[in-house]
């Protein structure tokens, strides 16, 4: 009865994979900290189970025996490109991907930018290539508006990256378009994931809008300091946002917007995080 289940479900997982299969978190996976091997073991079996299943086989894939298995990890955290060499016998990797944050848009007079939006957040399972070579990119996040500056409204972080696994388009803070209109916070990033296990994925955040810089004339109240310098967006599972002027903190944090005498904060760097099991 179950070899005739398996074969029912088999054109499902098929079609699953042939679509870049998303499996369900297993765990709580604890972003920028190494994984408990249980939870990384769990992660593994459950991937080779689905292989099988689509190899129409029953054996367990690589349960057996993943207690002797020796855990690897490395670290991707400063700005640049590099290349990841796949260790001997390991056949897929979990790797986090967090994207750079976006600055704070600039200000001058009475017109406030917004706070810069943050980088996104995906993890996935990578199968290995044929080559054994990954290229890894970590973006070193937006640089900041100068001071007493208005800055272009249609800028983006660029991407970090493990191979196809991809975070970036982090939106700067927007400026404002008038003194009687604050500016809009800056848009979130997004992950692009393809062909691969997806395990998890969180798009950034916005970033805040700033407060109008001019009043009604028969307005008794202004718009209070805080509202025209708003924060800039968190990360997913990543660095705090920035404020007033503060630059992200890393990774993928938003900057906080400038005013006429400091600039405005930078976005936070992003990162790569890589896991795996050696024989």
């Amino acid at each position: 009865m179950k070899r005739i289940a398996a074969l029912l479900l088999l054109p499902f997982f098929v079609a699953l994979f042939a679509s870049a299969a998303e499996l369900p978190p297993l765990t709580n996976f604890d972003s920028g900290k190494i994984l408990q091997s249980a939870d990384l073991k769990a992660l593994v079996q459950a991937v080779a189970s689905l292989q099988d299943q689509v190899n129409g086989m029953q054996s367990g894939g690589v349960a057996t025996g993943m207690s002797n298995l020796k855990h690897g990890h490395k670290s991707y955290t400063t700005p640049g490109t590099y290349t990841f060499t796949w260790p001997a016998g390991v056949a897929e990797v979990f790797v986090e991907v967090h994207g750079s944050g976006a600055a704070g848009g600039g200000s001058k007079w009475k017109l406030y930018g917004g706070g810069g939006g943050s980088g996104a957040y995906c993890s996935a399972v990578i199968p290995r290539p044929a080559s054994g070579i990954t290229q890894v990119v970590v973006d070193q996040g937006m640089a900041g508006v100068p001071a007493n500056t208005l800055n272009s409204a249609n800028l983006q972080t660029g991407q970090t990256s493990f191979g196809d696994a991809r975070a970036y388009g982090a939106g700067i803070g927007q400026p404002a378009t008038n003194a009687s209109v604050g500016g809009d916070g800056g848009t979130p990033g997004v992950c692009s994931v393809d062909g691969l296990y997806l395990v998890e994925y969180i798009p950034g955040g916005q970033g805040g809008a700033s407060a109008p810089g001019a009043v009604p004339a028969d307005s008794n109240q202004g718009a209070s300091i805080s509202a025209h310098f708003p924060y800039g967006a968190d990360a997913p599972k990543g660095g705090m946002g920035g404020n007033n002027n503060q630059s992200g903190q890393a990774p993928g944090g938003g900057g906080a917007p400038g005013d006429s005498e400091f600039g405005s904060g930078s976005g936070g760097a992003g990162s790569v995080i890589v896991q795996w099991f050696q024989p």
